[in-house]
């Protein structure tokens, strides 16, 4: 995972920084993002589509 992947989210969304944590021991990414949003319009739909995205991927129901 690498934040290049996530270029199209941080150019619709107004993200300000985008920073994905590594394992010190491993050097591997983590399973999750730091973002920082340039206001709180920007943050809500953002927010929205993440949310309902997780809701996707882990429900068996279809």
């Amino acid at each position: 995972m690498q934040t290049r992947e996530y270029q199209d989210f941080i150019e619709e969304f107004n993200v300000l920084e985008f920073r994905i944590p590594r394992n010190t021991r491993t050097n591997r990414t983590q399973l999750y993002a730091y973002v920082y949003f340039k206001d709180r319009e920007s943050f809500c739909p953002a927010h929205t589509l993440i949310i309902s995205q997780l809701i996707l991927e882990s429900s068996d129901i279809y």
